[in-house]
């Protein structure tokens, strides 16, 4: 089983996200963060069955909120590359690659 890795720009997108949400409404952010951990528990078990959106890098949806996760799969892990929300500036994290 590969590890799953957040760079930083991608772990400060999650959290601020959340907080996001929590400042809409108490308990909120929880939510979001374990809709993205049920989500990183899937792509952990399927890599493969998200969308390819460019050769090597992957998009997966959040349920019940609007983001995506950005991600590539490598022999020994699977690096998040953004959490991307899926109305603002679609390309900004292509950068990171």
């Amino acid at each position: 089983m590969r590890a799953v890795q957040f760079v930083a720009e991608a772990e400060e997108e999650l959290q601020r996200a959340s907080r996001i949400y929590e400042m809409r409404r108490k308990g909120l952010g929880r939510e979001f963060l374990l809709e993205v951990r049920d989500l990183v528990s899937r792509i952990i078990q399927h890599p493969e069955a998200s969308r390819s959106i460019l050769p090597g890098v992957r998009k997966a949806g959040v349920r019940r909120f609007p983001y995506d996760l950005i991600y590539r799969v490598t022999p020994d892990r699977i690096e998040v590359i953004a959490v991307m929300h899926q109305r603002r500036a679609p390309g900004y994290w292509m950068e990171r690659l």
